[in-house]
């Protein structure tokens, strides 16, 4: 009987350095605390920001990061609608209400077009744009830029799947006003849970950690001058990303390695569209993503991960959009068909840094034999 849980080749699990635990067990616990503003340190001289706050999340800095611009009830942020749901919830968290656009065919990331058709008609106590570099894949931050600054409004950036990523030189994670992390179990590098708030604003990070810290003053006597919460990442969590934050630029390399495998194996084969990577951009390729068409593959993307899940070949469809879950119903999308197609079409490969050779071919492999198989 075959051996299921040898064959198993996941999407994206953590790749431990090895020493992790090296660390709790060789330092006197009174140090451990030492470890969060040690790790933010890291994180901010890692990206070139000024400033970074570990958080318990990517979502709680995506909700803090927000909260940090005075955003709240009664106030619309815009935001894509191909993206994790982690993405609105933390509009609909500090109280506000999403507003989606759709994505545009170069990157998958908002659509510059549509986001300036949703601004001409939603300016009712707009506050902020939220972009997300899907995938790990920069968004298109110029021509985002570009008709935000007409608006007058910030962009905020869901950094979430991108660190490690660039745009013309620059970091994912440095791109927006405010920029949130994630360090999540399946990310590029983990803390085991937990993300941060990264910026180059003195007083935005101020303000962000005193938001934090339940709102309370960063000095004594710690009065509470605003409303708050608990946003901060624990010392243990900080402790496993400083072993891990020196790998991050071998786990992208790695990362992009698998992608440029399955772009050599698969990418001639008629009906198969990687998630493109436009001028300027270098993503991380957290997940090696792509679009099937049925058409002209003559499968379905559904029945194709179906087959893979029988050979125990982990893939995901992508995100739904938003806009058509229940949860968003009752909010506005702006955009085209090209984001119907992508979120009917695409789907991501297992693409951890820790795949071995023989699991990658063995991906390809079985990708072949799904695309011929009737």
């Amino acid at each position: 009987m075959t051996d299921t849980a040898a064959l198993s080749i996941p999407l994206s699990t953590p790749h431990q350095t090895g020493t992790e635990l090296n660390r709790l067990q060789t330092t006197p616990a009174d140090l451990w605390a030492e470890w969060v503003p040690e790790f933010e340190q890291a994180l901010a001289q890692s990206v070139s920001s000024r400033f970074a706050l570990a958080t318990q999340s990517g979502t709680a800095a995506l909700e803090l990061a927000l909260r940090t611009l005075g955003i709240g009830p009664g106030d619309t942020v815009i935001c894509p609608t191909l993206t994790f749901a982690a993405t609105a919830n933390a509009i609909r968290s500090v109280g506000a209400q999403p507003i989606f656009v759709g994505s545009e065919p170069e990157s998958w990331g908002l659509d510059p077009d549509a986001l300036e058709t949703a601004l001409q008609r939603e300016r009712q106590r707009l506050r902020a744009i939220l972009v997300v570099d899907l995938y790990g894949m920069p968004a298109n931050w110029p021509a985002l830029q570009e008709v935000a600054d007409r608006y007058d409004l910030p962009l905020v950036a869901d950094a979430a799947e991108s660190l490690g990523a660039e745009l013309n030189g620059r970091a994912c994670g440095t791109l927006g006003l405010l920029n949130a992390v994630s360090f999540n179990l399946n990310k590029v590098i983990t803390t085991y849970g937990g993300g941060a708030l990264l910026t180059n604003g003195p007083q935005l990070a101020v303000k962000a950690r005193v938001v934090a810290n339940q709102g309370r003053q960063l000095e004594p006597p710690f009065c509470v001058v605003e409303p708050g919460s608990n946003y901060r990442m624990g010392p243990l969590n900080a402790g496993f990303g400083l072993d891990q934050l020196p790998f991050l630029a071998d786990r992208v390399k790695a990362r992009r390695a698998i992608f440029e495998r399955y772009y050599g194996a698969l990418s001639q084969v008629p009906g198969l569209m990687f998630q493109p990577e436009r001028a300027g951009a270098f993503s991380n390729r957290w997940l090696t993503a792509l679009r099937l068409d049925p058409v002209r593959i003559g499968i379905t993307r559904d029945a194709f991960i179906d087959r893979l899940r029988r050979e125990h070949i982990e893939t995901r469809p992508v995100f739904m959009p938003l806009h058509r879950q229940r949860a968003f119903a009752d909010c506005h999308f702006y955009g085209g068909s090209e984001t119907d197609a992508i979120a009917n079409e695409g789907l991501c490969l297992p693409s951890g840094s820790a795949l071995t050779d023989a699991q990658v071919e063995r991906v390809i492999d079985r990708v072949r034999r799904a695309l011929v198989k009737k």
